[in-house]
């Protein structure tokens, strides 16, 4: 019974995120340069500056297209995603942008009780190993 109750959970929060409000004018850039994450999995923690200044290099040229064609980029990431928020009148100009992977439309979700029940639940109380918990005295428990 509780996995079904899960389970349902799941589908109606998935069901409310697919059910979003789609947010006018406002798209999520993503540029074709590989993001900075999937660069460290594959090529270590040394090449990390020269990725991060490929990355923002693109990001730069994308924001000054962006903004001849009379877009505002609002925010950036360059960590899971290579992709600018951008608030824009058309989206087939952002399409049509070098260097531009696709263009994605802004959808704003809102989280339902039972999903912040949920989530509150999740991380009311760390739990901690047998050996961190200290009596009143001070001493550690044996």
């Amino acid at each position: 019974m509780k996995q079904y109750l899960r389970s349902l959970a799941m589908v109606v929060t998935w069901a409310a995120v697919a059910a979003g409000q789609l947010v006018p004018d406002q798209y999520v850039v993503e540029l074709s340069e590989e993001p900075l994450g999937a660069a460290v999995r594959t090529k270590g923690k040394a090449a990390l500056s020269d990725r991060h200044r490929t990355i923002l290099s693109e990001q730069a040229r994308a924001k000054s297209a962006i903004e001849r064609s009379r877009g505002r980029v609002l925010a950036s990431v360059d960590s899971l995603m290579n992709a600018l928020i951008v608030n824009a009148p058309d989206a087939a100009a952002l399409s049509a942008i070098h260097g531009v992977k696709a263009v994605y439309p802004v959808t704003l979700a809102h989280a339902t009780a039972t999903c912040r029940r949920i989530a509150t639940r999740s991380t009311a109380r760390p739990r901690r190993h047998p050996s961190t918990v200290v009596q009143h005295r001070g001493q550690p428990r044996q």
